[in-house]
């Protein structure tokens, strides 16, 4: 019976110990990320070299993970996980994240780079005990979109988290436009959601056509840019213009997703709202960037 006793004791503090230093604390977010490598690919070999700089500067490490593709070559877990976690065996290694430094992180196969530019990664966020970003908000369960007074809104029925300030980032080109979202972070925009760099993002494909499906079926298409949006008021139950809405003024026009045209890889696809359609446009068009972050995984 001691025996019986000193073995759970010990597991047990075994697991407390495991659980003080929790790596999961400690994370980058693995948002689909666009590439050029083969789409639905299982166990990718690849290179992420991580640099001190978004263009040129020194490569601070250059580490072997295996990638999983979907079926637009966005690259959805690293080695089996939707994270990237410092202190994992094959994650990334917390050394190369010193408090208050800036890393970026390019994805390489031979030496090529399958990224369209470098995605910043930060010391801060992977600070153990730090802040971590604020969840989704539900409200009284009432709504579809709950303003969360932190400068996010939360649609409940995909689970995304939008940007309030729908318009704060700049019309820009694709890349840029990946760029810009994956660097806002809290302070900027009217956030006050302890968000860091990296956690935003560019909508899917997928996304976009979730948030419009129950307008369109409302019948909330104007086809012209001078009306408004295919999107549903706060309720869920009736077109935007009817309210009310905690997006104030969002503009009937081509917003950009994150996805990859699949088979014309300098296209991307994006989603109009004044007809509630998406289509698949040059990457070098300049169009609306609307981040989210979350979302089902």
């Amino acid at each position: 019976m001691r025996r019986v006793l000193f073995t759970a004791t010990l597991v047990l503090a075994l697991v407390v110990a495991a659980r003080a230093d929790d790596p999961t604390s400690r994370y980058v977010p693995l948002f689909p990320i666009a590439t050029t490598l083969p789409p639905s690919g299982t166990g990718v070999l690849v290179q992420f070299d991580i640099w001190d700089s978004a263009t040129a500067g020194a490569l601070i490490s250059s580490q072997a993970h295996t990638v999983d593709t979907d079926a637009f070559s966005n690259i959805t877990n690293d080695t089996g996980f939707f994270d990237l976690l410092l202190g994992r065996p094959g994650g990334l290694k917390a050394a190369d994240f010193p408090a208050g430094s800036s890393r970026y992180v390019d994805v390489t196969q031979d030496r090529i780079s399958v990224l369209a530019a470098r995605l910043p990664l930060y010391a801060v966020p992977f600070s153990a005990g730090g802040p971590r970003p604020s969840g989704p908000c539900v409200g009284d369960g009432t709504k579809r979109y709950v303003d969360c007074g932190n400068g996010t809104v939360t649609d409940t029925v995909t689970g995304l988290i939008w940007l309030k300030q729908w318009n704060c980032l700049a019309n820009n080109a694709w890349v840029a436009a990946t760029q810009a979202a994956a660097g806002l972070q809290a302070g900027a925009c009217g956030l006050t959601d302890n968000s860091a760099a990296s956690d935003w993002r560019l909508p899917t494909k997928a996304e976009w056509s979730a948030t419009v499906a129950r307008a369109d079926a409302l019948g909330c298409r104007i086809n012209d840019t001078s009306g408004p949006p295919s999107l549903t008021n706060d309720a869920g139950t009736a077109c935007y213009t009817i309210g009310p809405s905690s997006f104030a003024g969002v503009a009937s026009d081509a917003y950009w997703s994150n996805t990859p045209d699949e088979t014309l890889p300098t296209y991307a696809w994006e989603m109009s709202l004044f007809i509630g359609l998406g289509g698949n446009v040059a990457k070098g068009n300049t169009m609306r960037v609307w981040p989210v972050r979350g979302g089902p995984r």
